[in-house]
């Protein structure tokens, strides 16, 4: 049906840049593995007893992968650059030590210190980049 409805090749088309699809979808995969990061710490409580820690850490994953679904144009950059930074101090030594006491390397703090430094810069992207013009 939508053949026989005019074609106006003239009118201008709204197209999302590739660029924020990208950071969409990143985005998309980032609060899935907060989200899976959640329930690790919801394990851990499970198996090795309550700790303050692991409870923080189910809130600040499950904020995280809100934020990561939601993009809250004012505290979402502000939010992951506290998080990137305590993230990357607390996994870096776990990594530095890990590799001065073996040689071997901290998969799970490699991961974290070389992801959240990622998503922070897309954070700060998606801060900057301009909005779509709402239909009223």
């Amino acid at each position: 049906m939508s053949s026989l409805l005019p074609v106006n090749e003239s009118a201008p088309v709204d197209r999302v840049p590739p660029g924020r699809i990208a950071r969409r979808r990143f985005f998309l995969v980032a609060s899935l593995l907060f989200a899976g990061t959640a329930v690790f710490h919801v394990v851990e409580m499970a198996r090795s007893g309550f700790t303050w820690r692991h409870l923080a850490f189910v809130g600040i994953n499950l904020l995280s992968a809100s934020l990561c679904v939601l993009r809250p144009r004012r505290w979402f950059p502000l939010y992951f650059f506290f998080l990137t930074v305590q993230q990357v101090e607390s996994h870096g030594g776990d990594l530095l030590t890990a590799w001065r006491a073996s040689a071997t390397i901290d998969w799970v703090s490699a991961l974290v210190v070389g992801f959240l430094p990622i998503l922070f810069g897309l954070a700060l992207a998606e801060e900057r980049a301009p909005r779509a013009a709402t239909s009223a």
